[in-house]
């Protein structure tokens, strides 16, 4: 929808903007002023879906670091933080963030900004996933779960931190304030204040460890791990779901699980994937049903014309079509059925009803092709005279 620009060189002054924390330093050639300048020229109209947004983005900025920057500072500079949400984390896949809510109530907490960032991201196949983890601010682990993207911008790997790059709260009062510092920040970098889940997404060759992170202690360094985070980004991209929480949880529990985060939300990970497989199993019998369904309908429609002495006239390809589809549609039931992994008692009975209703229906169908063989040879010519009443005497 919204291609890929041609990359032009441009020239940036990089402006240094007072009040950064210390702890991040960002990586940017670009120059934050002129994208404030631009974005804020937006219409209000233009700022209620994401499209739109994307849109008047793709008309104002020309390759990706301008095009991500200008994401970041909107999101950064319209939103606010809904600080009586701030514990409302619930959703770990955030499979249900209402983008169009944000947009109309400008309001949001973390997976809310992140989502808001990747989706709009994307539209410019500008690859960028919501990452989830937790964040150790002023030396102490925040108990509460956090999120945060990584976007690949220039062919590069960063991490983006939409939320504290819109402002930060105190006591009940969230103070608005666009910090740049928060936005294409080196994995490196990142990594002191921010601890993903799964350590794939902190983009190092060694990852530490959610020890490492908790204690702030550098003697843990030794006992690092390699991690080709690349080539696990390339297969998670080919993945199924279930397929990725499978492996998700693999590098999780070889990174360590260190705190009640870590162990929330690994039990959500294995949880998900009971659920998933269970809505697969559900999607397998009903499309098992749907087939069965189909079957019975032509095949009672057969029975009708049968009992009409196959009135009127079909030629016998035709007829014997009409009972091979019912066949097929039974074949393609069970082999749905078949391919259920299921662990749900209450679908169990009802899968083992419908096999049995399709070996039924099948043996009904073998009977009903034998007398159908016998059909076609024992009134071969009167079927013929019949298609051509010219011929009869």
């Amino acid at each position: 929808m919204f291609p890929r620009m041609n990359k032009l060189k441009v020239s940036f002054v990089f402006l240094i903007l007072l009040g950064f924390h210390c702890d991040l330093i960002s990586q940017t050639d670009m120059n934050p002023r002129e994208i404030r300048q631009i974005m804020q020229r937006i219409p209000d109209s233009l700022t209620f879906t994401t499209n739109n947004l994307a849109n008047y983005i793709e008309n104002n900025f020309y390759n990706e670091e301008d095009i991500t920057g200008a994401i970041y500072y909107w999101i950064a500079e319209n939103i606010f933080y809904d600080i009586e949400k701030r514990y409302d984390y619930r959703d770990y896949d955030f499979a249900n963030v209402d983008l169009e809510n944000i947009l109309k109530s400008r309001l949001a907490i973390c997976q809310g900004y992140s989502a808001l960032y990747a989706d709009l991201a994307n539209k410019f196949d500008i690859k960028s996933y919501v990452v989830k983890g937790y964040t150790n601010k002023s030396g102490r682990v925040e108990l509460n779960p956090h999120a945060w993207c990584a976007t690949f911008i220039d062919s590069v790997w960063y991490l983006v931190e939409p939320t504290w790059g819109a402002g930060y709260w105190v006591d009940e009062t969230f103070i608005k304030k666009v910090d740049f510092q928060y936005f294409k920040v080196k994995p490196k970098l990142f990594v002191k204040s921010h601890i993903p889940f799964d350590p794939m997404w902190q983009l190092l060759e060694y990852p530490i460890s959610k020890k490492e992170f908790n204690w702030k202690m550098s003697n843990f360094e030794s006992e690092r791990k390699p991690l080709d985070y690349l080539a696990c980004i390339a297969q998670y991209e080919k993945q199924s779901k279930i397929e990725r929480m499978v492996s998700e949880i693999y590098r999780i529990e070889s990174n360590g699980i260190n705190n009640y985060l870590d162990y929330d939300n690994l039990y959500h990970k294995k949880f998900n994937i009971k659920y998933y497989y269970i809505l697969q199993a559900e999607e397998k019998y009903n499309t098992a049903v749907g087939y069965f369904n189909d079957g019975i309908y032509k095949f009672n429609e057969f029975i009708e014309y049968k009992n009409n002495k196959f009135l009127p006239y079909k030629k016998d390809i035709e007829i014997r079509a009409m009972i091979e589809e019912i066949e097929n549609l039974f074949n393609l039931s069970l082999e749905q059925l078949n391919k259920v992994e299921n662990e749900n008692e209450i679908l169990e009975n009802s899968l083992n009803q419908l096999k049995t209703n399709i070996y039924q229906a099948q043996a009904d169908i073998i009977i009903q092709k034998e007398r159908l063989n016998s059909y076609f040879e024992t009134f071969k010519v009167y079927r013929e005279n019949l298609a051509h009443p010219d011929s009869i005497e």
